[in-house]
């Protein structure tokens, strides 16, 4: 099992890890270039190459009428990387909707002469949780600002002029929020905010790029045993490390079942993907099952990014084919020796749950091993995967390269939760978690 979406983490890996041994340590914000109609027309012809099925929701006489009015606007000077950006998710985002993991993404470009060490920027430390257009903060990690915070304005910028310049996910850190709009980094930062009904203007200072940024903000795992609710809460915010989490989850398990309780929560509402490396292992401990069913079929787009992982040639390029059994994961052998008991799994889900994660929580509610709690997947969370990267000036897109047909239940390319529990703005204000809260007290009016 395999299946990447990088969302957010594409964004950080480009800068703090760079790509095809390109580094990003030096950069320069915003750099300013041409876009040009030939450039619009040069996006279409990447995803037609690339993508399994890339004018299912958009045709392409449409990408082609659109192309034209947005050509007779573009501006005749250079503009700002960011720019460039959002006129071309003019055109990407209606594919965005087909496949959410179809990304465009600007990126701190390289220059020869100016040199900004990545380092020196400063973030914004907190990250959030976007509701309705409401920008709530989810984690802080400055004392001044604290969960349930509503957010105003960032140094005079309004919350909602950010958002324009976003996707919207459900949860982003204020790292993401600032790279989308025209990389907004500063020392200090003015926060206007709503706290206990009350406007506040806080000055905070932002906190350094550097080594232990991301998994401040992001992390792996988080475990706890809430025993008034004689309950297990056990997040997962990345399928990266998965050998690493099958360990870390078996263990877990075993203290839950030392303490007798017999309900178990697996938080994966913040987790955008990864990888599907020792699945079969992560689903052994939930499952006695011998076998479980996964895949019905793939689909593959020959090209330059796919033909040698697959053994296809150049001659190929441009082929829709469905690929052999002996190349899909119909069922997955389960080892019944892992097996940690029968425990009552309830799986947190948002918006934000994609990919791999995506296919976490089917898996769960297919083969009836845990209850899907929360709001429904985004649009097609499970349907594309096997993303590929490619370089646009001096941004990035992910584009996906196959067509999966995974057992499901979800209807109309939504996969929809067993025990509906909506986001609430109003609810988050209050601090807390309130989805989170109501699952535990769904689970205490329902168990014994």
């Amino acid at each position: 099992m395999k299946k990447t979406l990088l969302l957010a983490f594409v964004l950080t890996a480009f800068i703090s890890k760079g790509i095809s041994q390109t580094d990003y340590s030096l950069a320069i914000p915003n750099p300013k270039s041409l876009l040009t109609k030939e450039q619009l027309i040069k996006d279409k012809e990447a995803l037609k190459n690339y993508h399994p099925n890339p004018f299912n929701s958009f045709p392409e006489r449409e990408w082609d009428s659109l192309i034209e009015v947005i050509a007779k606007e573009l501006p005749l000077e250079p503009i700002m990387e960011t720019e460039k950006t959002l006129i071309r998710r003019k055109l990407l985002d209606r594919v965005t909707f087909e496949d959410p993991h179809l990304r465009f993404i600007p990126v701190l470009g390289k220059t020869g002469t100016l040199k900004v060490k990545m380092k020196k920027i400063k973030a914004l430390p907190f990250t959030l949780i976007n509701i309705s257009d409401t920008l709530l903060v989810d984690k802080s990690f400055d004392e001044n600002i604290l969960s349930g915070d509503r957010i105003l304005s960032i140094n005079n910028i309004e919350a909602v002029t950010y958002l324009e310049s976003s996707y919207r996910d459900r949860y982003m850190s204020g790292y993401v929020l600032q790279t989308f709009h025209h990389f907004s980094f500063a020392s200090d930062y003015s926060i206007k905010l709503v706290r206990n009904n009350q406007w506040k203007e806080i000055l905070i200072k932002g906190i350094p790029i550097d080594n232990g940024f991301f998994p401040k903000l992001y992390g792996d795992i988080e475990e706890k045993i809430i025993d008034e609710n004689k309950t297990g809460y056990f997040s997962i915010n990345n399928f990266d490390y998965n050998k690493y989490l099958v360990k870390c989850l078996g263990r877990y398990l075993d203290k839950v079942k030392k303490e007798g309780y017999k309900n178990v929560i697996i938080d994966i509402r913040r987790n955008p993907g990864g990888s599907g490396d020792h699945f079969d292992e992560l689903f052994s401990l939930l499952s006695n099952k011998k076998k479980i069913p996964y895949q019905s079929g793939v689909k593959l787009k020959v090209s330059k990014a796919t033909y040698k992982d697959y053994s296809y040639t150049e001659d190929d390029f441009g082929r829709l084919v469905d690929l052999p059994d002996s190349l899909i994961v119909k069922e997955c052998p389960l080892d019944n020796s892992l097996y940690k008991g029968d425990f009552n799994y309830y799986v947190l889900i948002s918006q934000q749950t994609a990919s791999m994660a995506a296919t976490f929580a089917n898996v769960m509610q297919y083969n009836k091993i845990g209850l899907l709690v929360g709001e429904s997947l985004a649009h097609n969370a499970l349907n594309y995967g096997e993303t590929f990267i490619a370089e646009r000036d001096n941004s990035f897109w992910t584009i996906s390269t196959v067509e999966n047909f995974e057992y499901t239940k979800a209807e109309g390319g939504i996969l929809n939760p067993d025990i509906s529990i909506p986001f609430v703005a109003s609810e988050y204000m209050k601090g807390g978690d309130p989805v989170l809260e109501k699952c535990m007290e769904y689970i205490k009016n329902h168990t014994n």
